[in-house]
């Protein structure tokens, strides 16, 4: 099966260029792409991800997402697994006031729906 997973982060940093690095090092082999300055937070920038993988099944596509995103960050507010009927598998967002680079984060797993 086919799943889509969506990406959307925003990083503290004071240029482009390193959150590109940063992305790419923290995002690896999803080629994060820098969108610019966050509207509400001009010290951030919003970086989104989005790639296609493929998994035996729902079981498989939850482990290893689950996996990749806990060596990222082990403080995530999870929403899932859902049923066969849901667009979404998983979900997971992070925030943090602390002095990490990355400020927030929002993953989506989605079933290929075609």
């Amino acid at each position: 099966m086919e799943y889509q997973l969506k990406i959307r982060a925003f990083f503290d940093v004071t240029t482009k260029n390193k959150a590109q690095k940063f992305s790419e090092r923290l995002f690896t082999d999803l080629s994060p792409i820098v969108k610019g300055k966050s509207w509400s937070d001009e010290k951030l920038w919003e970086v989104t991800c989005h790639k296609v993988f493929r998994y035996t099944d729902d079981r498989e596509a939850l482990f290893e997402t689950m996996k990749y995103f806990y060596k990222i960050e082990q403080e995530w507010l999870i929403n899932g697994p859902q049923e066969k009927g849901n667009e979404v598998l998983v979900s997971g967002v992070f925030s943090t006031d602390s002095d990490q680079l990355l400020k927030w984060c929002n993953y989506k797993l989605l079933r290929n729906q075609g």
